[in-house]
């Protein structure tokens, strides 16, 4: 039904016309005769040049001058226009002219039902678990209908269910949204999911209606609810807060765990108003300003948060939130009493500063509370109204943090809060609870024996993390050392360094320990222990010794020679020692003086005495010998031995004492070849057998492989046109090939999604006001009256005269009015005059911030005087009031600078530095210079971009890290790290390593480097013996332009491995000497027999070597010193002792685990040379047994060779045989009698079998290299019986194909 009701309010004689009429009327429709309403004649309207102006709202009627009436220009929606408004006026003026003339024209828009409720979302998902209990109540998002009262929502309804229902709730405010509530327990194993519908009614006519589905899916039980910490939140925030500014946090807790105790929180049955204005995070409950607050428009809001947790169940609370006004006061704080330093050790409690802080304003605004920085040991304790003490909170480390800047922070409960903040630095002063620390706990340290007293050793260094007089550290040595002789270093206390008090001897000690103890100069005072390994090197300060041949003054001793001894005779042997080490006891031996220079020769090594020829008569019958012995040191020292030797005549020639050191050689290599050519014959012997064997086989097999054929097929291959006989024994090979397409360029493949971005529109709001006008006098009596003019805001009270205000005057709108005024008496007289109305502008008006330019960053590299930003100030008022100051915060390298009148520049005032501060928040503050001073803050954020000004810094300048050698190649080494305090690419670091060469090799074959981690790899295993220390360059560029870099060493220590025997290098251990050692049967108790000498490649204790005796014929007659090696007699020797002694001497290193090598040591007892030799001859066991060995290598070797022949020769013979044997058949003229082998039969009488093709088809595993392999076809030999007994064979050459012929078996394998 569409209706239209007007009517006038009060009367024509105050101006204003008001009709009332419905929403949504046809454009066109006729609101009202406005010439009759305020009594016009309908020409004057024309006449008078009469129109309608809207008064801020935009033009949604006209007048029609021909008739008088008001029609409508545009549509009107009510909702469009007044939002939810309970009353829609809209205000326009109708102007006439001549004389200029204003009525007030009022529409009130009455609703209509022309919206259908609307619910947020067309499906609403609730997920419930099985176990929720009757009756539980599930809040539902509230249909949302933009007409009013009646023509809103009046009910819900819910299809028809067997589990739920719909109850209404009313909230305090009036508003209603439907809840679903569970009548019937839910069982999941029946139904997982339900699907409902509500409709949401209006009361309109017609009635419109709203749908939404409700999809309802059934959870396991989950049987704890998120919990809020409070029922109902309140919270204020400044009506001022900036976009993003926390109002709150919320806090809902949840027994559960898992998927069901990750609690989201959301806002529900959001009004629109309120939609845009806050914002809730949904994992922290943080409530956040999202737009516009203003106080003007509410107060307070009220807001339903909804917590739901994983499984579907929900809880509900209420959030007030209050908004506030400003306040203009900053809270002060005051330091009343405060110390600088605190101790370290201070207990928690232990009181720093006293603070005052009070605020000027009052009430809300002036309740001030005190916070200071986070993550600082230290809080504030108020016992006092406005006095805090800022106490200890925590445990002081100054090791850690030795200052603290702590930032105290007063901020007022006003609106918009303000803050004061002032920074107390706190020194915290060190105590002694730190001791040093050695970089190590055990040091290694080599030195040579001999070295003068005083010698530098090596410096020991520990570090203190204290300060002062806690960190200065002294050093001297434990007098529990494990020698119990602390007097064989010295050390500087203040250094560590450490010096030899006493010369050392390698022969009497190679290793001690010494503990050094680090001690600060705290109280008490803290210390630690390290230990020192001092190894004494060997130095070549001992000359040999001879033994053997006694030197005596007065007599030497004479070796017997048969006169008849050949060439390489042992004549006798030198023995001597050295009481050194390692090489620096290596002897070698040679003759420097000789009766005769040709006679005789000295092995190198072990001192034999040989003949080089045999012995003539001319030659003397007593000859002298002198031979040098010198030792293997880098200076070498040497003895000499005088050898007197007689020739004997009659004395027996032993062949076991002749050379026969080349001759054992020559046999160890006979016996090598000899097992070589064994093994080679053996291999081709059993190879040839294989090889015979197997082609028999793959010949029966072929012959014999169909059982279809009458006549027997000669195996010529034959094959097929689509097969080719690759392994000539009749298998064919079957290829297929097939080729792969992918696609190409999938990296660059995307879903390309489209964005879909839904703008709001902001209605438009209309403020309904209405106007108040003059009325009319009364004529009974003397009277004034305003006569008609422009509107202005004055009325005349009609018996005094008084001129009163209508409505607020604002100066900034018009600064005067000007007022026409006639007084009438009861006669008819009539008087005018006319009244001018001046404004006085008052302060009401505050400054407006507008920047002009501004694009919210900066270089750092920017110059002092750079403009940031043009900021425009504008004020609306005039004279002081209007005149306006910008200013900015102190302490930021900024200031302002004004350019033109109301216009201002930000520029820069110092040099930026972004890795110092890398944005600034500036507060603009415009002042007014009125009564009282108006003014306003904008904050704007600049931020600074970054500049590669700044290389990658290590943390150290140089890295040391240790590693065992024989590592494993991949193993990582270390970790380095470089930061660069720029930003982005500027900060991005690469990783290499500076080539440099070690022993000819790059550093980069040893090491690799990951360029983004600074992960150090080993790239090969390293070798201590080879190289000790390794220098690695290491370079950190950033990807900057142009790129910095910085460099850093690497020092790896390649630690030893026991991974090296002792090396014996004497008794030379060559076979080829029968004896080595004499030991002369008046030897007393101690006597040196001889020295194993003995080396380790390896360092330290790894290299440090021990002799033990292992085996010996007589255990009672010798031992070897544990460390030195020295064979010596522990009793007299006796004429019972056995002349020949044996003696296994194993030499051990120190490693863990350690490794050994054995020496045999040959001693022979007796006063001369010659006396032994004979007891000496059962050393040729070993010759002896070498040549049986060599006796039956011959032997086996003539064996195999034997049948490797024999089998060869009737191999050949045989294919010899079978060849003539083939060829006499073809040209024989003899008729040839068909041969039927087993399995073939002749089906058809004539004597011709029925050919049988056999092949295997083999394919590539390599499909995509395969193909089909076509060869030519073959030929096949076939008997053919003459039926007319002629007797001919002929060779037939089948050309057909095996595919041909229907009837042929084929036979694939």
């Amino acid at each position: 039904m569409i209706f239209l009701l007007y009517y006038l309010l009060v009367g024509l004689s105050f101006g204003e016309v008001r009709y009332v009429l419905p929403e949504e009327m046809q454009r066109g429709s006729v609101i009202g005769n406005i010439a009759r309403d305020l009594g016009l004649k309908v020409t004057e309207l024309a006449a008078r040049r009469a129109r309608v102006v809207a008064d801020g709202t935009s033009q949604l009627c006209e007048l029609d001058t021909s008739a008088g009436n008001l029609l409508i220009s545009r549509r009107i929606d009510r909702e469009e226009l007044c939002s939810q408004a309970s009353v829609c006026i809209l205000q326009f003026q109708l102007l006439l002219e001549d004389p200029l003339q204003a009525f007030s024209l009022v529409l009130d828009i009455a609703d209509i039902n022309d919206n259908s409720p609307v619910f947020p979302a067309p499906e609403i998902k609730l997920d419930l678990v099985e176990s929720t209990v009757l009756g539980r109540r599930f809040p539902l998002e509230s249909a949302h209908d933009p007409d009013l009262g009646t023509n809103s929502i009046r009910e819900y309804k819910l299809s028809q269910n067997d589990h739920f229902t719909l109850e209404i709730n009313n909230q305090i405010n009036g508003n209603a949204y439907p809840e679903l509530v569970l009548k019937k327990a839910l069982d999941r194993e029946a139904r997982n999911e339900h699907v409902l519908e509500i409709n949401g009614i209006d009361g309109g006519n017609p009635v419109r209606s709203g749908t939404a589905s409700i999809h309802i899916r059934v959870l396991d039980a989950n049987d704890n609810v998120p919990v809020f910490s409070q029922r109902v939140f309140k919270a204020s925030v400044p009506e001022n807060a900036a976009i993003g500014t926390v109002i709150t946090s919320l806090n809902a807790t949840d027994l559960d765990e898992g998927v069901y105790g990750e609690i989201t929180y959301s806002f529900s049955h959001l009004s629109d108003t309120m939609g845009g204005v806050f914002e809730i995070n949904p994992l922290s409950g943080e409530v956040r300003v999202a737009g516009v607050i203003d106080y003007e428009e509410a107060s307070s809001h009220e807001l339903d948060v909804q917590a739901k947790d994983g499984g579907g169940q929900a809880s509900h609370c209420k959030l007030i939130i209050d908004v506030i006004d400003v306040n203009d006061n900053k809270p002060v704080i005051e330091i009343k009493s405060a110390s600088a330093n605190v101790a370290e050790d201070s207990k928690p409690g232990t009181m720093v500063a006293l603070i005052n802080i009070y605020d000027l304003d009052t009430g809300s605004s002036g309740r001030v509370t005190c916070s200071i920085s986070d993550n600082v040991p230290f809080s504030l304790v108020s016992e006092v109204k406005n006095y805090y003490m800022l106490v200890t909170d925590g445990v002081l480390d100054r090791e850690i943090q030795s200052e603290y800047n702590i930032t105290v922070t007063a901020t007022d409960a006003g609106s918009p809060q303000l803050f004061g903040v002032k920074v107390i630095s706190i020194v915290v002063n060190d105590v002694n609870d730190n001791p040093p620390t050695f970089m190590q706990s055990q040091f290694n340290a080599n030195i040579l024996e001999n070295q003068p007293i005083g010698t530098f050793v090596m410096t020991v260094t520990a570090q203190d993390t204290d300060d002062g007089s806690n960190a200065k550290i002294l050093y001297h040595i434990s007098k529990e050392t494990s020698l119990g002789l602390p007097s064989f270093l010295t050390i500087n206390s203040d250094t560590g360094e450490l010096f030899t008090s006493r010369v050392f001897d390698y022969e009497q000690s190679v290793h001690f320990q010494v503990k050094v103890i680090a001690r600060d100069g705290g109280e008490p005072s803290l210390s630690t222990t390290c230990t020192v390994n001092v190894f004494i090197m060997d130095q070549n300060d001992n000359a040999p010794v001879i033994l053997y041949p006694v030197q005596n003054s007065g007599y030497i001793a004479e070796d017997m020679v048969p006169i008849e001894a050949p060439r390489g005779y042992l004549v006798t042997k030198v023995v001597a020692v050295d009481a050194d080490s390692g090489h620096n006891a290596w002897l070698s031996y040679r003759i420097i003086k000789a009766t005769r220079s040709n006679l005789f020769m000295a092995d190198l090594h072990t001192g034999e005495i040989r003949t080089l020829r045999t012995f003539m008569e001319e030659d003397e019958p007593k000859h002298t010998v002198v031979v040098l012995v010198t030792d293997n040191g880098r200076e070498s020292l040497s003895a000499t031995a005088t050898v007197s030797i007689m020739l004997g005549d009659g004395l027996p020639v032993l062949s076991e004492l002749l050379e026969f050191t080349d001759e054992s050689q020559g046999s160890e290599n006979l016996t090598l070849y000899l097992i070589i050519a064994l093994s080679t014959v053996s291999f081709l012997f059993i190879l040839l057998i294989s090889g015979v064997f197997y082609f028999k086989v793959c010949r029966r097999g072929y012959i014999y492989r169909s059982s279809a054929a009458s006549l027997p097929v000669f195996p010529t291959p034959y094959c097929p046109s689509s097969f080719t006989d690759f392994s000539r024994c009749g298998t064919l090979l079957k290829d297929d090939r097939y080729d792969p397409f992918l696609t190409t360029g999938s990296w660059r493949g995307d879903f390309r999604f489209g964005s879909n971005t839904d703008t709001d529109t902001l209605k438009k709001r209309s403020a309904a006001y209405q106007k108040n006008t003059l009325r009319r006098l009364s004529t009974d009596r003397a009277s004034l009256k305003v006569r008609g003019g422009p509107p202005h805001p004055c009325y005349v009270i009609k018996y005094s005269g008084e001129i009163k205000l209508t409505r607020e005057i604002d100066y900034e709108s018009s600064p005067n009015y000007e007022v026409y005024l006639q007084a009438k008496d009861p006669w008819g007289l009539v008087g005018a005059s006319r009244l001018m109305i001046e404004i006085l502008d008052v302060n009401d008006n505050r400054p407006i911030i507008t920047m002009a330019s501004y694009s919210g960053k900066i270089s750092e590299d920017s110059p002092v005087g750079t403009v940031v930003a043009l900021i425009s100030v504008q004020d609306k008022d005039s004279g002081r009031n209007g005149q306006v100051h910008l200013t900015i915060d102190e302490n930021i390298p900024f200031k302002i600078k004004s350019s033109l009148r109301n216009y201002y520049t930000l520029v820069t005032e110092q040099i930026l530095d972004r890795e110092k501060r890398p944005s600034y928040n500036i507060t603009l503050t415009a002042t007014d210079e009125g009564f009282p001073a108006l003014s306003s803050r904008k904050v704007v954020i600049l931020d600074v971009t970054d500049i590669n000004d700044n290389p990658p810094a290590f943390n150290k300048s140089v890295y040391n890290t240790q590693i065992m050698e024989n590592n494993s190649p991949g193993v990582t080494l270390l970790q380095i790290h470089a930061t660069d305090p720029d930003q982005g690419q500027n900060a991005r670091i690469s990783y290499l390593i500076i080539e440099s060469e070690v022993n000819g090799n790059a550093i980069s074959g040893y090491f690799s480097i990951n360029t983004e981690s600074g992960v150090i790899q080993l790239l090969r295993s390293l070798d201590y013996e080879q190289v000790k220390q390794y220098k690695i360059g290491i370079r950190a560029q950033d990807g900057g332009s142009p790129p910095r870099s910085s460099n850093t060493t690497v020092i790896v220590c390649v630690h030893d491995q026991n991974d090296n025997p002792p090396q014996v290098l004497y008794p030379v251990q060559t076979g080829g000497s029968l004896v080595a050692e004499i030991v002369p049967r008046s030897a007393e108790v101690g006597y040196l027999v001889t020295k194993v000498v003995a080396v380790d490649v390896d360092s330290g204790q790894n290299a440090w070597l021990s002799y033990k005796l292992q085996k010996s014929t007589d255990r009672a007659l010798f031992e070897v010193g544990l460390q030195n090696g020295e064979i010596r007699t522990i009793r007299q020797v006796t004429d019972k002792d056995a002349v020949k002694q044996r003696l296994t001497v194993i030499v051990e290193d120190n490693g863990q685990p350690s490794r050994s090598a054995t020496v045999i040591v040959n001693v022979a007892v007796a006063d001369s040379f010659p006396e032994v030799l004979s007891e000496f001859t059962d050393f040729t066991h070993d010759k002896e047994y070498s040549d049986n060995l060599t006796f039956y290598l011959v032997l086996a070797l003539a064996v195999v060779s034997f049948l490797f022949i024999t089998c060869l020769v009737v191999i050949i013979s045989v294919k010899i045989y079978r060849w003539r044997q083939s060829r006499i058949m073809l040209h024989s003229s003899l008729p040839v009698i068909p041969y039927y082998p087993p399995r073939y039969s002749d089906t058809l009488g004539t004597g011709t079998l029925p050919h049988v093709y056999n092949y295997e088809v083999c394919r590539t595993t390599d499909s995509r290299k395969s193909d089909f392999k076509f060869g030519r076809a073959g030929s096949q030999n076939i008997l053919i019986m003459d039926p007319s007994s002629t007797g001919t064979m002929q060779r037939i050459q089948n050309e057909k194909s095996i595919l041909d012929e229907p009837d042929s078996p084929l036979e694939v394998s």
